[in-house]
């Protein structure tokens, strides 16, 4: 889909969220980080991005992001080039979701303090549209994030993330989401036969806005608010001469008590639970498989991930689970998501699909840009049955 001059989406209205103790409110309505009790989990439908049926979207301009209810963040003073690019990023809030985070170089339009020029032939980083087509429809619209190289060999590259508030605390989720990359996706590790190249692709917290309303804050004193918190990563690891592994890794971060954020007794950087969970991908053989024997063959792959809060506040027996084609790879049943004396209930409010990559494949001067596109997002409350 090429880039109209400039992306502009129509506005959208605030989206109103019934709570799970009937009262009615909107996003707007929640900037004290308030939230409802615990959801009995049932297994139904609590969200479904539904891409192939929502308005086309995409940022209007590098780097534009609405990170929080109110947020006034404008990368600067406006481009001059574009003076109709809106001001208020709230006014282009993409599809069913409440908040996005986008960072990129090679915008159509540029960035708003022309820190870099418009790149009339290159992607926006995330487009809701039909690019590529979906799942089921050649012609349909999925969400496509652009991976753009450039950068330093211990940097973050482009990123664009879809946030949603799912509007009450839930105690089990279970994710679905559909990934196809681009035939010929290329990873620095396999490139270059050395370290290893990964990328984020889903997460879910308790955001509680405590110590930030930043809804993108997801390391340092100010994110340990916003845990328990998982992060779905996937790595390219090459070994020996020709041959690479392809991994899941769970970022995984039990809650921090208020009274310890900014402290060495934070439960976040703490061993009791400060874990990443590294495994292979098996598919029920015995031998880990590689990038090409999995993500790497230009198909669609479905990924699942389940977790479950502790019983009770230091139980220890929290439980997280990653799924590829509907084979289950990776199996925690051990979390001490809560330490004694942490709230009850409690649970998961947050998700967020995409992310930013540690890839650089080739030379910043080429701005070579690359894809992958997600279809069928989903969320349930709890394992569907």
């Amino acid at each position: 889909m090429p880039a109209p001059n400039p992306w502009k989406a129509a506005d959208l209205t605030p989206e109103v969220i019934k709570a799970s103790d009937g009262s009615i409110r909107t996003v707007a309505g929640q900037r004290d980080g308030s939230r409802p009790g615990d959801v009995t989990s049932d297994g139904s439908l609590i969200f479904d991005a539904d891409f192939a049926n929502q308005p086309d979207w995409a940022p209007e301009y590098g780097s534009q992001s609405y990170r929080f209810v109110g947020d006034t963040y404008t990368d600067g003073s406006a481009n001059s080039n574009y003076p109709s690019l809106n001001a208020d990023a709230s006014q282009n809030l993409p599809g069913k979701f409440d908040f996005f985070y986008t960072g990129e170089r090679w915008h159509p339009n540029g960035d708003r303090n022309a820190d870099y020029a418009p790149e009339p032939t290159k992607q926006p980083v995330g487009v809701i549209g039909n690019i590529h087509g979906n799942r089921t429809d050649p012609n349909g619209k999925s969400f496509v994030v652009t991976d753009e190289s450039y950068g330093n060999p211990g940097q973050w590259g482009s990123d664009a993330q879809l946030t949603k508030d799912l509007g009450a605390e839930y105690s089990e989720l279970w994710f679905e989401v559909w990934v196809r990359f681009q035939p010929g996706f290329q990873w620095q590790a396999l490139i270059e036969r050395d370290g290893q190249s990964t990328m984020k692709l889903l997460r879910c917290r308790r955001h509680s806005g405590i110590t930030t309303n930043n809804r993108y804050s997801f390391f340092g004193e100010d994110a340990y608010s916003g845990y328990p918190v998982m992060i779905q990563d996937l790595k390219v690891w090459p070994v020996y001469t020709d041959e690479n592994w392809m991994r899941s890794v769970g970022f995984l971060r039990g809650y921090s008590h208020p009274d310890t954020y900014g402290t060495n007794d934070a439960y976040a950087t703490m061993g009791d639970y400060d874990e990443d969970t590294e495994e292979g991908i098996y598919q029920g053989g015995s031998t880990a498989l590689s990038w090409e024997q999995t993500f790497g063959d230009g198909e669609w792959h479905k990924i699942n991930v389940y977790l479950k809060m502790d019983s009770s506040p230091g139980a220890g027996d929290g439980i997280y689970e990653f799924w590829l084609d509907d084979i289950m790879e990776y199996e925690i049943t051990d979390i001490p998501w809560r330490q004694v004396g942490d709230p009850a209930p409690m649970g998961w409010n947050e998700c967020s699909i995409g992310g930013n990559m540690h890839n650089i494949w080739a030379a910043e001067t080429e701005k070579a840009e690359q894809w992958y596109q997600v279809d069928e997002f989903k969320v349930y409350n709890g394992k569907p049955a």
